[in-house]
């Protein structure tokens, strides 16, 4: 089981650990976004700093209706005591977890500040 906690801003927020190519962890901060359909979204500069794989470029709609391209990295996080590979979204600030790293897994979140979250695996791996 995964815990976090919800901010005075009401965001939903977890801690993550991702893996670099050199074996190197980063530990960071994200905000849970379900409108957010991919994985992990991280700014760019912890992308190079971790030395991820290039995949190429990704179209997405933004919560405003706008197109935005984005740069597409392969990705390696440390979930839930597992280590997974993921698909990054670089960007220019923010830190997001979005709803395709959440695949198969219960989100619960207590709406108020300083509420709790709770990541539950549905299939007990």
């Amino acid at each position: 089981m995964i815990f976090g906690t919800v901010n005075g801003n009401r965001e939903a927020l977890v801690q993550i650990v991702l893996l670099g190519t050199e074996k190197q962890l980063r530990n960071l901060t994200a905000v849970i976004d379900t409108g957010f359909t991919g994985d992990l979204m991280i700014p760019e500069q912890v992308v190079m700093e971790l030395g991820w794989a290039y995949r190429g470029v990704q179209e997405a709609v933004l919560g405003d209706g706008s197109f935005c391209d984005f740069e597409v990295y392969a990705g390696t996080l440390i979930w839930d005591g597992q280590i997974r590979s993921v698909e990054v979204n670089a960007c220019t600030s923010g830190i997001l977890v979005g709803m395709g790293l959440l695949e198969g897994w219960k989100l619960e979140v207590e709406g108020r500040a300083g509420g709790s979250v709770r990541i539950t695996d549905l299939f007990d791996r």
